[in-house]
């Protein structure tokens, strides 16, 4: 159990959210990606507000950047393995850069979460028309084969580094085929990214503070 004692301070997230209007053409979409960051954030405190006092984190552009910079490096050494012994070992050789330290320092938090969001979503116009073209599919194959579209996507990744340890202490990744920006989905999308380090599930699917 993490001590009540911490102060987590979460990074405002990183979100690309693209949306489906032609075909599966997936283009960027700002308006709903900036939504997404706001979502994400409230979420987050959320899961940890019975336990932890979980602020957000600013900073300017360039140390933002770096940041992400840093943290999509060490994502890219995981995926370079499916030994999890291998992965831990990554994972414990992590070590917070200067920057990183000082800006925990600064807001004065024992650890930061730093999470980052990809998904999109189809108009329905779009998904009508390829649900369309899915049934005239299953008609030509005789009902053997009848493609569905995915209407949409969220895919959120997490890094937790301990300011105490200066390392990495927590990732993990989870994915859901809903709209990434609807509360009620992105709640329990987050309660189950952070399962058994900052949170855990009743028997009932109520998420509470581990």
């Amino acid at each position: 159990m993490k001590s009540r004692n911490l102060t987590i301070g979460i990074l405002t997230p990183n979100c690309y959210i693209g949306v489906i209007k032609e075909a599966n053409k997936v283009t960027f979409d700002s308006l709903t990606s900036q939504k997404a960051k706001k979502k994400l954030l409230e979420s987050t405190q959320e899961a940890l507000s019975h336990h932890l006092a979980a602020k957000e984190v600013t900073t300017d552009t360039a140390t933002y950047r770096k940041i992400y910079q840093e943290i999509f490096a060490i994502n890219t050494k995981l995926n370079s393995t499916k030994s999890k012994p291998r992965r831990q070992q990554i994972v414990d050789s992590c070590r917070i850069s200067r920057s990183l330290d000082s800006l925990m320092q600064v807001n004065g938090v024992d650890q930061l979460i730093i999470s980052y969001q990809q998904g999109f979503y189809r108009t329905k116009t779009n998904y009508r028309q390829q649900s369309l073209k899915g049934a005239g599919v299953g008609l030509l194959t005789l009902g053997l084969y009848m493609p569905v579209p995915i209407g949409a996507s969220s895919l959120i990744l997490t890094w937790v580094v301990d300011r105490g340890r200066q390392s990495l202490v927590f990732t993990n990744f989870h994915v859901e085929q809903n709209h990434p920006t609807n509360s009620a989905y992105l709640k329990q999308q987050v309660c189950e990214l952070y399962q058994r380090f900052y949170t855990a599930t009743y028997s009932n699917g109520v998420c509470y503070p581990f």
